[in-house]
């Protein structure tokens, strides 16, 4: 009898380190994946321009003009870094607002048999800020209506679990700075 009990409680250890194990590799899979997509959404900030054709390049507020939103809210319309503040997405969705891993990367979506699992984003979320990064310390954003040469781009990506709460698995946080053009 005690060496029964014995086998069953080596097996219950066993198996809960095996779980363990498994939701450890889960968690490291979403946040690697998280990381690389908020890297991928930086990199499409930083390639629009620092401020709209002949606008300031200190205007305040950060925002997109009403000529760029629309529902939902292709990021694809935004045409300088500003527009992106404040953007916010659930479920995450490409520059054409097509759930990631459906589209087809030109606004379009893929064949069916190359598409994600339509419910694999669902729960997943991304926020993007733009601020004006403080010139003396540029890991701290101005506050108010203070605006500088530098401005910092940070998006976070995080899940929803099956009670809403939110868990944040990445945020990517890169400052640019303000280069006069030369005339």
């Amino acid at each position: 009898m005690v060496s029964i009990t014995l086998i069953a409680l080596a097996g219950s250890a066993l198996l809960l380190a095996t779980q363990t194990s498994m939701d450890s590799s889960d968690d490291a899979f979403e946040q690697n994946l998280a990381r690389s997509i908020a890297n991928q959404i930086v990199d499409e900030v930083l390639g629009r321009r620092y401020a709209a054709a002949g606008a300031s390049p200190y205007q305040y507020p950060l925002s997109a003009g009403s000529h760029e939103l629309s529902t939902p809210q292709q990021r694809i319309l935004f045409d300088d870094t500003d527009d992106f503040n404040n953007y916010i997405s659930r479920p995450l969705c490409d520059p054409w607002a097509i759930e990631l891993g459906q589209g087809n990367g030109a606004g379009g979506l893929r064949p069916s048999d190359f598409r994600l699992r339509d419910d694999y984003f669902d729960n997943w979320a991304v926020a993007i800020r733009v601020n004006y990064a403080n010139p003396s310390d540029l890991a701290q954003n101005l506050t108010g209506s203070n605006t500088s040469n530098y401005r910092a781009v940070e998006v976070t990506v995080g899940k929803y679990d099956e009670t809403g709460s939110a868990r944040r698995l990445a945020t990517v946080r890169r400052v640019y700075g303000y280069i006069p053009p030369i005339n």
